[in-house]
């Protein structure tokens, strides 16, 4: 029996509990022959079930609560309740009531926690050092005794349930599975959604007046009782020892006697079955799903159904189906099983991944499949393959390797709610009777009529239009045409008829039984399955097949031509079978013929004669063929550098005659608006697109704004007809153009490179920025970026949001694709051969770096600068009084910028700061398919221009963090994204992205300064929350490396990022001497001290170290400036309160730093003291230190309040006789804290910093961000030409080529890169942080 029945509960609940272990004596566990462990089952008053087992030879002790009830369960108006108890249960009890102190104490002794649901259980689970399961015992069972659920932890508890749905968004396994339930029926509980988020869980429940926590309550009373419970323990100790432990412990949880809920009836109606499913995954590649609903093998475990159905389709052997289709090229796996198993649903699955050539004969493999299936259907069950099979589960059961601990009870406490207890340990692992019935039965179910299919491919991106409602998949879904169910059919008659002649399984015990497929199973019959696939006649298929077998040659349609090629090969399987079919990567050919009609005797001219006429005083009209022969140049030609500087510099002097390069814009605006309707490589694009970049780019750093001037058809000699002249706005038609095709494009093997040479492009019109400093120009004049800023966000939202999909994507440059690269060399030139020619055989690593690096994602780099160029750029503010005007006479500029008065806007970051979470729907890259190791994720549209799955977007910035240009865009979305900050706050695996950023940190002098400052802007913005601040303390990491002054083993986030700012201030103090960054630490620090939690011995002793390092400071300074004399002051000394009132800025701002420090440690002894006692010993041990202080009205009333601390813990340590140990002196500590009274300490308000960005802050960041771009972007700038000081309009300082290397030797409230507090000091600097 798998539990007592009523009769023998009720006698068990009449009896102590010193009688239990008689009435159940050590079952007949069935456990494997090399398991030296012991085990006992008992069952408690309660009717709870225990498993213990007892391994002397371990090193960690484990437990596990198994409760039958799951997400089956939720209320259907409250989606993921089960699971959000989960999270509520495992937080604290009427006996330990301190948030979170079980994970505590576990980390503490070596331990961990974790809890997981699923639709019928929810299991609970913990390890811990093998010397502390007494106590790790006792507060796990008040979980389940005295839970508190706290009302303060609903909201965050909710928070951290949505985050977990978070980050199953983009995840192909959850999100396949949720589609699988939402296709089924609405009566069953299969269909609900079992995760929960912040929409199920809080919003909604909010906006129809339900209280979740209430809710909570009531499902807990209702469902959870210790009859309903399975226990298993682990330990060291005697099975005695551990039934006393856990029969004190456990024998409290209270037993409501509730039934086990039954969830009848099956998950799929008839409106479910027999249909296809085509859904659109994350990840790149083809898949197909078969599944039938079966009854679960949970009933007839020992009979095994599911393994010996299972055991022949998962089969590698030759003349498996796996072998069949693997030798056609068609599939690289194949697996089949019992999933989604519950104890009255269940559902048999195959699961193939299919090749690319797979995935077009994906039909073939349904009908391989089924015909497979009719084989066993038709020749029964094989006795010899059911023993084969139990012999080889047998072997695996009694050999197993260890598992460890908590994993081993976590399964063993799933396992006793499901089998009778000598089976707790096998569970369904061994086939033991051979009953031919039962499996017959089961292979009776998978029939055609009863299948689900599921086709995952991104192929299906256009034809998917329906959206499963919880994560967001793309999917169609269409019954099966009956069509395909009368081919089926017949193909069982063909498969009847071909076999008629052999035994059945079920009639013979050799292993001469047919098993695998034969010749005669793939003829005619396969041929009636695909061609019932392909919509054909059945009567025309039926007379093919007979006019084939009778040798007359036959006419075949063309989707038939390549299933027949197919059946006549599979009748040689011993042959190598060559794959029928590939895909091109190219559609088109280097080369090809323009798509305009010209001059033919032009177009057969040499590339040297299109470029030497482009710049020559000879004028061709916009509709001349010249320019298709230009255009159409193969992308592998080469030119010299030397021609290429020359052309540049003849197109100087005669474009104001021929206007060539405003044409040549134009032709390129006309091109690119052709991609998106035509085929193959757009190499006019290409060209049009690389010209332009190359002699723009020499006309900027030539002439800089003046390059206006060249692009005004108005005063071109030669105008182009009317009915071929665009619009006389040249810049505007560009901009638009280029930033529409980058927002709206795809990105697939035929424009990648169009890509990339747009972004490079929209690259080098901004830089106008690098030669701001040139005379002669009224104002500074940007004829490129300002119309970028006056775009609206319709068009810039789009762009935004691909420019952040390309980054998240980091999509290599595919194969095939048409590619060139930048050679890092040429000054202000770029030879034409490494921009123009070098093309489809260069790889993706080609693409050169300015400074020697290969990237290895030049689009995504270069998306990411061009990016970081627009958001942080001066903000557009024309009116009257800066207008391009001479007593009224516009000039050059206002010909070409939109004419409306616009002040104060950025589009683009106001799109960026407008993004929102969404999940991700990745788009097929069409036929030319992208197959890079690295590709995960690829762009599609969705509903809203305006958001972006944050999931992928913080595990992008996770993984790349370290790289400035991740540290920028990071600290732009935190600074002005409010939502993705909140996104970022609530994830539970914060430390992916920040212990990263700390190493960065801790490397601080061997960074650019500009990245230090942006970290530990991003630091101050988050310890503006106080949610962040406590849950770094609660993730704990299991080692830092990469920290060398000394080992640093367990220790939580918080105490590491204390320990590396207070190295950050110290290292500058004595090095640097930068007195801002100085400020941005301490600023953390301070937001950081009242959450403080558990801080280890070595983060407090520098917090105590660095209070002493800027006394030390101050000290000095007041020694050389109080009253204009040296006053020594020793340790024991007061210093004087009379000191000069116009004293240096300098010493105020120390003084400012040592009140903030000691502000710190006040915060921490006043809202945080019980959970600090590492910093209470350094304080103590360093107690000499403030000595000094007593007396300074500065300081006086916050080192009262330590040394009132100080004085309470040091009295017992008095009464300590002899030599005390650091540990026995934290025992006292820790004994003596539940003593103390926080009202002891005088009140001072909460110290907290928030950050706010400076007005004009582009004065800093346009600059940065140049600098990143020149050293960056593979595009070979005219490094001798930049020019980024600081002109006579105050607009930029600190260029790329001469940006801080190093911090000042003094205080300078100049700085650009300096942060002020409370605005002390006037300065040009991007940011301020200010005390609230």
């Amino acid at each position: 029996m798998v539990v007592p029945g009523d009769d023998a509960r009720g006698l068990l609940q009449s009896m102590r509990i010193s009688e239990i272990s008689d009435a159940f004596p050590d079952s007949p566990i069935l456990k494997p022959r090399s398991d030296k462990r012991s085990y006992r089952r008992i069952l408690l008053g309660n009717d709870l079930q225990i498993l213990l087992v007892s391994d002397p030879e371990t090193d960690k002790a484990a437990g596990s609560m198994d409760v039958h009830v799951g997400s089956f369960s939720d209320p259907e108006e409250l989606p993921g309740l089960a699971h959000f108890l989960e999270h509520m249960l495992f937080f604290s009890s009427e006996k330990y009531p301190e948030e979170d102190s079980f994970f505590k104490f576990l980390v503490e002794h070596g331990g961990s926690s974790n809890a997981y649901t699923t639709p019928e259980h929810t299991n609970f689970h913990f390890e811990v050092g093998a010397d502390y399961l007494e106590e790790a015992l006792d507060r796990f069972a008040q979980f389940f005794i005295c839970p508190l659920f706290a009302a303060d932890a609903t909201s965050r508890e909710i928070k951290a349930v949505d985050s977990e749905n978070s980050k199953n968004l983009t995840t192909d396994v959850w999100r396949m599975n949720q589609l699988a339930r939402h296709l089924s029926s609405k009566d069953h509980p299969f269909h609900k959604f079992g995760t929960g988020n912040l929409e199920t869980l809080e919003i909604k429940p909010k906006a129809e007046g339900i209280d979740t926590r209430a809710e909570l309550l009531k499902f807990y009373e209702a469902l959870y009782s210790s009859n309903l419970m399975c226990f298993a323990v682990y330990g060291r100790e005697s099975l005695d020892v551990l039934q006393k432990l856990a029969e004190g412990k456990l024998m409290q949880v209270k037993n409501s006697m509730k039934e086990v809920q039954r969830f009848s009836g099956q998950p799929c109606s008839a409106e479910h079955l027999q249909i296809l499913v085509k859904a659109v995954p994350v990840k790149d590649g083809h898949s197909l799903t078969m599944m039938w609903p079966v009854k679960p093998e949970l009933h007839n475990y020992r009979e095994a159904p599911s393994h010996y159905i299972g055991h022949l389709i998962g089969h590698e052997a030759d003349g498996s189906l796996f072998a069949l289709l693997k030798q056609l090229g068609w599939a690289s796996s194949l697996s089949a099983g019992e999933m989604e198993s519950n104890r009255d649903s269940a559902f048999f699955s195959v699961d193939i991944e299919l090749t690319d050539v797979g995935q077009e004969h994906m039909e073939e493999v349904v009908g391989f499949t089924f015909q497979y299936l009719s084989i066993l259907r038709k020749e029964g069950v094989a006795k010899w393959i059911f023993e084969e099979l139990k012999s080889v589960c047998d072997m695996k059961f009694h050999f197993q390797d260890k598992m460890a601990p908590v994993s081993y009870v976590s399964s063993l406490s799933n396992y006793m709610q499901l089998y009778p207890p000598e089976d707790w340990l096998a569970a369904s692992m061994l086939p033991r009777n051979f009953n031919g019935g039962t499996l017959s039965e089961a292979i009776q179910q998978l029939t055609p009529e009863r299948v689900r299919i599921f086709w995952h491919s991104k192929q299906f991106q256009e034809v998917a239009t329906d959206v499963e409602p919880w994560y967001g998949t793309k999917y169609t879904c269409k019954k099966i045409d009956q069509t395909l169910i009368k081919g089926l059919l017949i193909l069982l008659l063909e498969v009847n008829s071909s076999t008629s002649s052999q035994a059945p399984y079920g009639k013979a015990e050799s292993p001469g039984q047919r098993f695998f497929l034969a010749k005669s199973d793939v003829t005619s019959g396969s041929l009636m399955v695909a061609s019932a696939w392909l919509g054909t006649s059945m009567r025309e298929e039926q007379e093919r097949i007979s006019m084939t077998s009778a040798g007359a040659p036959v006419e075949t349609t063309s989707g038939l031509k390549s299933v027949i090629r197919v059946a006549e090969s599979l009748i040689e399987l011993k042959e190598s079978i060559r794959t029928i079919s590939g895909s091109s990567f190219l559609v088109g050919a280097m080369g090809q013929t323009s798509s305009k009609p010209g001059d033919a005797t032009a177009l057969q001219q040499t590339p040297e004669f299109y470029l030497g006429t482009l710049v020559d005083p000879t004028v061709y009209p916009l509709g001349d063929p010249f320019w298709d022969g230009l255009l159409t140049v193969p992308l592998e030609y080469t030119w010299g550098q030397e021609r290429v500087e020359a052309a540049c510099q003849c197109l100087a002097r005669n474009d104001r005659v021929t206007g060539h390069l405003a044409k040549l814009l134009v032709h390129m605006v006309w091109t690119i608006q052709e991609v998106p309707t035509s085929s193959g490589v757009p190499v006019k694009a290409l060209n049009a697109a690389r010209f332009s970049r190359i002699f723009l780019k020499y006309f900027i750093e030539m002439f800089n704004a003046d390059v206006v001037d060249h692009l005004l058809l108005s005063e071109l000699h030669e105008p182009a007809s009317e009915a071929e002249a665009p619009d006389q706005n040249v810049i505007e038609l560009v901009i638009r153009t280029l930033l529409e095709f980058v927002g709206t494009a795809d990105v697939n093997v035929r424009t990648y490179a169009l890509h990339l040479e747009v972004v490079n492009l929209l690259l080098v019109m901004m830089s106008t920025q690098l030669h701001t400093g040139y005379n002669g120009a009224p104002k500074i004049l940007h004829p490129f970026l300002e119309p970028a800023l006056t775009q609206g966000i319709d068009l810039v939202g789009p762009f935004v949001r691909k420019l952040l999909v390309s980054f998240i994507t980091k999509l290599p440059v595919p194969s095939g694709s048409a590619m060139y690269v930048a050679d890092g060399h040429g000054g202000i030139l770029e030879r034409m051969s490494s921009v123009a020619a070098s093309v489809l055989s260069n790889s993706y690593g080609n693409f050169l770096k300015s400074k020697g690096e290969i990237s290895k994602s030049p689009l995504a780099d270069n998306s990411l600068l061009l990016l970081l160029v627009l958001v942080h750029n001066i903000k557009v503010t024309r009116g009257e009084e800066n207008s391009e005007k001479v007593n009224g006479v516009a000039g050059p500029i206002d010909e070409l910028l939109p004419s409306s008065n616009i002040s104060g806007v950025n589009p683009f970051r106001d799109s960026l700061e407008a993004l929102r979470d969404t999940s991700f729907y990745p788009a097929a890259l069409s036929s030319e398919k992208v197959d890079p190791d690295d590709l995960e994720v690829v762009d599609s549209p969705i509903s809203s221009a305006l958001r972006i799955p944050y999931a992928a977007l913080f595990e992008r910035l996770s993984a790349t963090v370290a790289d400035e240009r991740s540290t920028l865009l990071l600290y732009s979305l935190v600074h002005g994204n409010a939502t993705f900050l909140e996104y970022m706050l609530v994830r539970v695996d914060l430390d992916t992205l920040l212990v990263p950023a700390l190493e960065v940190l801790y490397n601080a002098s061997r960074c650019n300064p500009n990245q230090i400052y942006m970290l530990l802007i991003i630091l101050l913005i988050l310890s503006q929350d106080a949610s962040f601040n406590a849950s770094i303390h609660k993730l704990i990491l299991p080692g830092v490396p990469w920290y060398k002054e000394r080992l640093v083993p367990r220790t939580s986030l918080g105490s590491l990022m204390v320990v590396i700012l207070i190295r950050i201030v110290k290292e500058n103090l004595s090095k640097l001497r930068d007195v801002y960054l100085h400020t941005n630490c301490l600023a953390t620090l301070a937001n950081m001290a009242p959450h403080c939690h558990q801080l280890n011995t070595y983060a407090s002793q520098c917090l105590v170290s660095l209070f002493d390092m800027l006394g030390r400071k101050y000290t000095r300074l007041s020694e050389t400036h109080c009253h204009g004399t040296t006053v020594s002051i020793s340790e024991g000394d007061n210093i004087s309160a009379e000191i000069l009132e116009e004293v240096p800025t300098e010493l105020h701002i120390y003084a400012d730093f040592l009140r903030i420090v000691l502000e710190v440690i006040n915060s921490i002894l006043t809202y945080a003291l019980p959970r600090n006692p590492e910093v209470v010993y350094a304080l103590l041990h360093r107690q000499e230190l403030f000595q000094p202080y007593r007396e300074h009205p500065s300081f006086q009333e916050l080192v009262a309040n330590i040394d009132t601390v100080i004085e309470f813990f040091s009295a017992p340590l008095k009464s300590i006789d002899g030599h005390c140990s650091v540990e026995k002196i934290l025992e006292v500590i820790v004994s003596h804290m539940k003593l103390w009274r926080g009202d002891a300490l005088h009140a001072f308000p909460q110290l907290r910093f928030t950050y706010e960005e400076e007005v004009h802050s582009e004065d800093f960041f346009t600059p940065y961000v140049w600098q990143l771009v020149v050293s960056h972007s593979g595009i070979s700038w005219g490094v001798d030409l930049v020019d980024l000081q600081r002109s006579s309009s105050g607009t930029y300082v600190n260029g790329p080529t001469n940006g801080v290397e190093q911090l000042p030797d003094s205080i300078d409230p100049s700085t650009p890169s300096s942060l002020q507090r409370n605005q002390s000091f006037p300065a040009t600097t991007p940011v301020t942080w200010r005390s609230a």
